[in-house]
């Protein structure tokens, strides 16, 4: 597989080079939502006494 598009000289290699990238951003875009899952584990709270909120009074 051809690792630049300007080395994609046929339709068969471009097609493969498409597919690469293609399949490396949906990698990319589960490893980001597997963060923000992470991310949300680490500051989840118990309950919701414990959730940070913002009372404005009036």
């Amino acid at each position: 597989m051809a690792r630049d598009l300007d080395d994609c000289d046929t339709a068969p290699a471009v097609l493969a080079f498409v597919r690469a990238r293609r399949s490396a951003q949906l990698q990319a875009e589960a490893d980001q939502l597997a963060a923000a899952v992470t991310w949300a584990g680490m500051h989840s709270t118990d309950s919701l006494h414990d959730a940070a909120a913002v009372w404005i009074p009036g």
